[in-house]
This record gives C-alpha cells, sequence and structure tokens, in this order.
C-alpha cells in the first residue's frame, strides 16, 4: 500500500513495484488516482484564487 503514494513517475513506480513485489495493478492505480487528484484540485483551488482577486 505504501508504495502507491510513493513521490515519482509512472515509470519508477512500476519499477519499484516490480523489486518489491507488490501487486503492479494496485500501485499503477493508486498513483493515476492520485494524479488525478491533484491536478483536479490544483484546477479548483486555482479557479477559486483567480476568483477572489
Amino acid at each position: 500500500m505504501a508504495l502507491s503514494f510513493l513521490p515519482g513517475g509512472q515509470g519508477e513506480m512500476v519499477v519499484i513495484g516490480i523489486i518489491a513485489g507488490a501487486d503492479l495493478s494496485f500501485v499503477v492505480s493508486h498513483h493515476l488516482m492520485r494524479l488525478f487528484t491533484v491536478i483536479l484540485f490544483a484546477r479548483l483551488i486555482g479557479k477559486g484564487l483567480i476568483r477572489h482577486r
């Protein structure tokens, strides 16, 4: 579980998952959800900050 929250790119996540013997589909899906969540919230927060100026 902790592997899916490590910083790094998708390639690095796969390599570390292979070395650690983790379930790659779990690590990759959590990493992608984390990326999408960060992008979504960054956009929403950015729009909110622009609106308040």
